[in-house]
């Protein structure tokens, strides 16, 4: 795990990158960067996740038996960290954007659009062109969540992605949306539908929605459980006209 104070200088480090050009040696260090800090949440996570008696279980022989007290301590958790932590449900699979709207702002906002610029950069062309045919038409700048692009077989199996997931040939994105939307969400179907997209992911959270041009597919959609059974009732006549088209 990094130590705290990694984390202020990767800020300050990601704002100089923001007057670099997308060139691969930039995009390199922005996945360095986003994958500190995804990896030291995740740590603090599964750490706090794993306390019994206020005490790490751990097959890591320095933290095993560790006090909460002394791990935040020695790794300088800081208390924004800890109550954001403490927001989630130990239950569920760690995933990192779940915990992207508990970021301070100046972090958060880098992340995504340094996340952003890389994942554009590795999917398909054609599926490149298209998202920002949909962004320009939305009129708003639209994010693209951690590992919503191009995956391979493990970052697709952490994100719970399907088998023959999309994600794994380039020709799917996941957008993320800041606060749940429903509205937005219904429009972005609609302008996404109308400007090629084949397969739809929508879910009742109303802030993610999957995209992707895998002709091999065809034309579809989905809600939760990769089911149409799951599709959000609230979502139903926009993806109908999708189907429809």
């Amino acid at each position: 795990m990094i130590p705290n104070k990694n984390i202020q200088e990767n800020i300050l480090r990601i704002k100089g990158l923001m007057l670099i050009s997308e060139q691969d040696e930039t995009l390199s260090n922005i996945e360095k960067i986003t994958k500190q800090i995804e990896d030291r949440i995740r740590n603090i996570f599964n750490n706090y996740c794993s306390l019994k008696n206020n005490r790490i279980v751990s097959n890591n022989p320095s933290l095993n038996n560790m006090s909460w007290e002394d791990y935040v301590k020695k790794f300088n958790v800081d208390n924004w960290e800890i109550d954001m932590i403490k927001k989630h449900d130990c239950s569920k699979t760690f995933r990192m954007i779940n915990f992207l709207p508990d970021l301070p702002t100046t972090l958060r906002n880098k992340f995504l659009t340094l996340r952003k610029m890389e994942t554009l950069e590795k999917i398909n062309p054609s599926l490149k062109t298209i998202f920002l045919k949909i962004q320009k038409e939305f009129g708003e700048r639209l994010n693209l969540a951690p590992m919503g692009g191009l995956r391979n077989l493990e970052q697709n199996k952490s994100e719970g992605g399907a088998t023959k997931s999309s994600h794994l040939t380039g020709h799917a994105i996941d957008i993320y949306l800041e606060t749940p939307d429903q509205s937005k969400i219904k429009r972005l179907i609609d302008i996404a539908s109308a400007n090629g997209i084949l397969g739809i992911g929508v879910y009742s959270d109303a802030q993610n929605l999957h995209l992707d041009i895998d002709a091999s597919k065809g034309r579809r959609a989905y809600g939760s459980g990769y089911s149409s059974k799951g599709i959000p009732s609230w979502a139903k006549q926009e993806i109908q006209r999708h189907l429809s088209r």
